[in-house]
Parts: C-alpha cells; structure tokens; sequence
C-alpha cells in the first residue's frame, strides 16, 4: 500500500504537474472498469512523421518485399508543428507525450520544437528512435528537456 502511494506520489511531484493534470490522474487513481472513461488520456503516442532513413526488410510500412495492396501503407506528410500543438492544447491534462513512429521521429525538422512544446506544457517527453541518427543530433538530444529516450533494436 506505501509502495503504491509513494509511485503515484512521485509521478504527481514529479514535472511540477499542473492543477488540471493533478485532477485528472486523481481522477483516473478513482476510477473503475466502466464503459465510460472518467478521465482524460494520461499518455499520447504521437507519430511525427513516416519518413524513414532505413529500408529494413521486414518492416510493415517501408520493406520494398511487401507487394502492393490495398491496405499497403501510403506515405504522408510529417506532422506540423501547428498540429501537434492543437493536439497537446486539446490533451493538455496529459502527463506524457511519446513520439514515436512509422518512421524515424528525428526527420521531422520540428521534432526538438514539439520537445520543447510538451515539456512547456509540463509533460514527460519519450523518444523513440531507430538508433542511426543519434550522431547528427546528438547535441540537440542532450539539450532537449526528454524524459525517456528509446532506441528501437528489431530482433528480426
């Protein structure tokens, strides 16, 4: 039972979390299995872009082996800045945003600005990444306000 009230105390504390975030996890620790969540998203998962910088044969969106279809992934636009902040504006009571993706979130070039955005809006940031541009960015990563960083090893 400590051990509970310590995790979820540290979570609260943790990022100076705003009154409306605080309300809703209390909500969410109070809530129970209903068809009709009383609470607002705690995690985002949000995919900045499909670009990828890799080919990797047994990937469902870029491998070149996987025929066309019509259910076959098309590519899109890397996500705008103005969207990703509408959407954190619209979930703001968030405690976490992932970026993540079909693709390598560090080719979107507003990827280090949508950090900065999420973390403004006191937010655990996560990144999740393929690995192979690390390098390119590294001094943007280490500057950058990001809570957790992934590197994503396919054991294919």
């Amino acid at each position: 039972m400590l051990s509970s009230l310590i995790y979820h105390a540290k979570i609260l504390i943790k990022g100076k979390r705003t009154f409306n975030q605080i309300k809703n996890y209390r909500r969410y620790l109070k809530s129970s299995l209903t068809t009709y969540l009383r609470y607002n998203p705690l995690f985002l998962s949000i995919l900045p872009t499909d670009k990828c910088n890799l080919n990797c044969k047994m990937c469902q969106t870029h491998s070149p082996f996987i025929p066309d279809h019509k259910y076959r992934h098309k590519p899109v636009q890397d996500m705008s800045f103005e969207l990703f902040r509408q959407i954190l504006n619209k979930f703001s009571d968030a405690l976490q945003v992932q970026l993540i993706g079909t693709g390598e979130p560090l080719l979107n070039k507003d990827l280090f600005k949508m950090i900065e955005y999420a973390y403004r809006k006191r937010m655990e940031v996560g990144v999740e990444t393929n690995g192979t541009l690390i390098e390119k960015f590294l001094y943007e990563i280490l500057k950058a306000p990001i809570t957790y960083f992934f590197i994503s090893i396919n054991g294919h």
